[in-house]
């Protein structure tokens, strides 16, 4: 999978840009982000998991992801 095309899905929706940070059982993990410089309120945290060819927005309400982090 491309970052191109996981950007895409980011923006798709509502999201400006993406950063890998990790993985999560089989997946790897992008966090969506915001470039405008303005305060966005999105609630619950929010991650990008990819696997192979799947693609799919995770909203963390019981904040249960806990990322093996490679980027800190």
């Amino acid at each position: 999978m491309l970052n191109e095309d996981i950007k895409k899905f980011a923006i798709q929706h509502g999201f400006q840009d993406i950063k890998e940070i990790g993985k999560y059982k089989d997946f790897t993990v992008f966090q969506p982000l915001f470039t405008d410089g303005k305060k966005h309120i999105i609630g619950f945290p929010q991650y990008i998991f990819v696997k192979d060819e799947e693609i799919k927005l995770y909203i963390d309400t019981k904040f249960e992801v806990k990322i093996d982090s490679h980027n800190q």
